[in-house]
């Protein structure tokens, strides 16, 4: 190891012993690509060399950085919110970021402590994961990528086609003969609701089937909803030969009470759900449904922001991920 004057190594002797300016070494180390590669390679040698320990924390301070990034979730106790997250972690990790999840159950302006954090820098930037925000338009202006559109706040968007996700499921059961179909949906005022409600009737519409409203229930996905939900079907007359569950959650209730109330699935009533949850391979019947590549979603989201906050992109862009629709036993030709 080479000596230097102090017991403890410091940027000013990498710089004498590599015959640089303390500013190229303090460059080399904090904007490595503005430095030739062989001047850089030079000073990591000699850093290596005197056993130098790279303080990164110095160096985002002196920035005005964290590496620290907030997921911000509607539910951080719905299952549908851990993959995406694990995704965004998987990248942020990757760039050296950690990452904070957050929640907005708790009243009608609950992000906005969040979205203080940025403006305050104690998080460099934010991934907006909630379909509906009263206050979204404060937003604007910090460094966020946005998971759902919000047309009052033209931010950059990293999300799903949910409108598509709609059509395949509509799609699947009008090729099985289904044309008296009820959708038990999420709040419409959700963008990502109303976009596969709508997806779903277009798709309806294009088949020559007029959308019944009748038959659409509305209310917070969940399993108990899809309960009642089911009861409500049952006594529609004439019953549905259909449903469309707007999340696997609901399907899963949608399955539990019509299984209680004798109704067959898929002789008496075909079902159908949306996001491809791990348990939706493994109920009975399983679950015919469209997958949402929420790992992937994550880390495409984290990415974009990554480059907001690294690249300083300033425009808002948009980026669209494709569903897919998995096919099991849920869905038979109408009776």
């Amino acid at each position: 190891m080479i000596e230097t004057e102090n017991k403890r190594p410091t940027l000013r002797d990498i710089a004498r012993l590599a015959n640089v300016s303390l500013a190229t070494v303090s460059r080399a180390f904090a904007k490595p690509d503005d430095v030739s590669p062989q001047t850089r390679d030079r000073i990591i040698a000699v850093a290596n060399d005197v056993g130098y320990q790279f303080n990164q924390l110095a160096v985002d301070f002196r920035r005005g950085s964290t590496r620290t990034i907030v997921v911000l979730v509607s539910n951080i106790s719905n299952a549908f919110f851990a993959d995406f997250f694990k995704g965004a972690e998987e990248e942020a990790r990757a760039n050296d970021y950690i990452v904070l999840m957050g929640d907005t159950e708790g009243g009608p302006r609950s992000a906005d402590k969040y979205f203080d954090m940025i403006r305050r820098g104690r998080a460099d930037g934010l991934i907006l994961n909630v379909g509906y925000y009263e206050n979204v338009a404060s937003a604007i202006g910090l460094k966020l990528v946005s998971c759902n559109p919000f047309p009052e706040a033209d931010l950059p968007l990293v999300t799903i086609d949910f409108a598509k996700g709609g059509g395949l499921a509509a799609e699947c059961l009008l090729a099985h003969g289904h044309r008296r179909i009820a959708q038990v949906c999420g709040p419409l005022g959700a963008s990502g609701i109303a976009q596969r409600h709508k997806g779903f009737n277009d798709a309806l519409k294009a088949a020559g089937v007029t959308a019944d409203d009748s038959l659409i229930l509305s209310d917070n996905l969940s399993m108990e909803y899809g309960m009642r939900a089911a009861l409500a079907i049952i006594g529609m007359d004439p019953m549905p030969t259909a449903v469309f569950a707007h999340n696997d959650e609901v399907a899963l209730g949608v399955l539990h009470g019509l299984a209680k109330s004798g109704v067959q699935v898929p002789k008496t009533i075909s079902v159908v759900g949306f996001d491809d949850m791990q348990y939706s391979a493994a109920v009975t019947p399983s679950l015919t449904t469209v997958r949402l590549p929420r790992r992937a979603w994550g880390r495409s989201a984290c990415r974009a922001l990554l480059n907001i906050i690294e690249n300083g992109e300033a425009q808002p862009t948009q980026t669209i991920i494709e569903p897919e629709l998995i096919v099991r036993d849920s869905v038979a030709h109408a009776p």
